[in-house]
């Protein structure tokens, strides 16, 4: 689907393509859904967040810098200009992982999915979960975004666990930030920047 976009009075074309229809279930089982995320689940989300952040380390941000606001952004930023993808429990209806990026509106990096945020419920880590947003996710960008040829994150240095998520996935080391993570015993830590080209 194409919209027209004016900035300053110029007229922009600027291709969306969305990936799927709102309420379209991409995934089914017996323990989850995984689907396209919509505005009216912001507030589940937003649960999740401050769940998640509560451990410091999982997310950048720690519990008190997440807020509704922050969460309604890169929502819809991902909506209109990338994706979100949500895993909600069959049985109690949580959200227990959501992930979501979103291309900019400059040229040379249109090709590009960044801002990339994954969060899985502490309860849920460790099962697959992340694994299957995430998986789900790269499939969804390579099928209904085929100009997105490239995806980035960060992710800590001492986050293991997660860096050998993203290199199961195909992701690469392609950089190291020294010192760029402050902790909240006031150590520093390295970021990593990892991409996959699709």
């Amino acid at each position: 689907m194409e919209q027209h976009i004016f900035h300053d009075k110029v007229e922009l074309l600027y291709t969306i393509c969305f990936i799927a229809p709102p309420n379209k279930i991409l995934i089914k089982n017996d323990h989850i859904m995984i689907y396209p995320g919509k505005t009216e689940d912001i507030s589940d989300i937003f649960t999740l967040y401050k769940e998640v952040a509560a451990q410091p380390g999982f997310l950048a941000r720690l519990e008190g810098e997440i807020d509704l606001d922050y969460i309604r952004d890169n929502i819809s930023s991902s909506i209109s200009h990338g994706l979100c993808l949500i895993a909600r429990d069959n049985t109690s209806n949580k959200i227990i992982a959501e992930i979501h990026g979103y291309t900019t509106d400059i040229y040379c990096f249109s090709h590009v999915i960044g801002g990339l945020t994954i969060a899985v419920s502490p309860n849920h880590q460790g099962q697959g979960f992340g694994y299957k947003v995430f998986n789900q996710f790269i499939e969804q960008i390579k099928t209904a975004k085929p100009k997105i040829t490239r995806i980035e994150l960060m992710v800590r240095a001492s986050n293991s666990r997660a860096t050998k998520l993203y290199e199961k996935l195909g992701f690469h080391i392609e950089g190291q930030l020294k010192n760029r993570i402050l902790n909240l015993d006031g150590s520093k830590e390295d970021d990593l920047m990892m991409a996959i080209e699709l």
